[in-house]
């Protein structure tokens, strides 16, 4: 009787780690890869919504991607920082007309890579083609940004145009 009454203790104890037993390194990976694709599907969105108001040639729509404040280092190697939402408004109103002058009408971006910096930013590098009405590029280019993550909104907190 007392063997069963052991037993029984065991057995429970072992429900017990079995429950709480830390999760297996593809359990592990099986997690990171779905979090990693709803971050990759997020951050397409935020390059489809931000291609859409370079399109559109929105200073204000422009701006609001960017937090306040936030540091750019331009394709030239100038540093900008934006302490205001209206700075960063006044830039992208001279910028958008610069494009507009040069024949820009699209914007495609490719080879987007995503990583986690934790809960609350994501840096994310993709290769830029600004393009004239007849899909002819005007310049391409790299860029990697620091993207906060707050409410569902992605702000971005730097970026770096390279090579």
């Amino acid at each position: 009787m007392d063997h069963q009454v052991g037993r029984r203790e065991h057995s429970s104890l072992l429900k017990r780690v079995t429950f709480a037993r830390k999760p297996n390194s593809f359990e592990a990976n099986l997690r990171r890869v779905a979090s990693m694709s709803l971050i990759s599907t997020k951050a397409e969105a935020f390059l489809n919504a931000y291609v859409s108001a370079f399109e559109a040639f929105d200073a204000a729509r422009i701006a609001d991607f960017y937090h306040s404040p936030c540091l750019t280092v331009r394709g030239d190697g100038q540093v900008m920082t934006f302490a205001t939402g209206a700075e960063a408004f006044d830039f992208f109103s001279t910028v958008i007309g610069s494009y507009q002058d040069i024949g820009m009408t699209a914007f495609a971006f490719s080879e987007v890579e995503v990583a986690s910096l934790g809960n609350a930013a994501v840096r994310l590098t993709c290769h830029w083609q600004m393009l004239r009405e007849d899909a002819s590029i005007i310049r391409a280019w790299h860029q990697t940004y620091v993207i906060r993550c707050s409410k569902d909104k992605w702000t971005i907190l730097s970026s770096v145009f390279h090579q």
